[in-house]
């Protein structure tokens, strides 16, 4: 009778789609947020009912912002559903354009001759419970959870997936397309 609501994890209108946090982090935001609208026959593009912002933290990964996000999500839900179901809330149509972000692959191979930030956004957005990144080195197949930028300072990048160095504690530094990366969970 009221129609059917979802509570949808991004700013709508942008990042409209499937899997809007693992595409958030995958393009390097630095906030999201949850949304919740009115479903239409459109995808992701009923009209808004409520909406938070939050910051994404530069070191979680996929399944902790989801995570974060379905649980900010709820607490929304819990706050305003007397409001909604009451008809207090005046529904506000989406401005803008916005964004659609389709499915999202989850096995991802890392292409070293990718950008240091690109590479290590995939990695936190395929990080564990999920399928994490792979990649081939030196004839060696690698699964990789955790990794961090190195500060060009103390490692001169070279060719794109060269491993710079094996550290004492077994982290692995690879070069890549403008800078380095340190392997510290794989």
């Amino acid at each position: 009778r009221l129609g059917c609501i979802n509570i949808h994890s991004s700013i709508l209108p942008e990042y409209r789609g499937p899997v809007p946090t693992a595409w958030a982090i995958r393009n390097g935001e630095k906030e999201t947020g949850i949304t919740i609208h009115f479903m239409d026959e459109g995808i992701d593009t009923g009209e808004i009912l409520v909406q938070k912002s939050f910051p994404i933290v530069d070191s979680e990964t996929g399944y902790e912002l989801f995570t974060k996000a379905m649980s900010i999500g709820a607490e929304l839900l819990i706050e305003n559903f007397d409001k909604i179901i009451k008809k207090e809330i005046k529904p506000k149509k989406q401005q803008g354009i916005g964004s659609y972000f389709g499915k999202m692959h989850w096995k991802a191979i890392i292409d070293w001759k990718r950008k240091q930030k690109d590479i290590i956004n995939e990695i936190r957005v395929h990080s564990k419970p999920y399928n994490p990144a792979e990649t081939v080195m030196f004839n060696r197949y690698f699964i990789i959870n955790k990794a961090r930028p190195i500060i060009p300072v103390d490692y001169v990048a070279q060719i794109p997936g060269r491993i710079i160095d094996v550290l004492d504690n077994d982290d692995i530094i690879v070069s890549c397309a403008d800078g380095c990366v340190l392997l510290y969970e794989y």
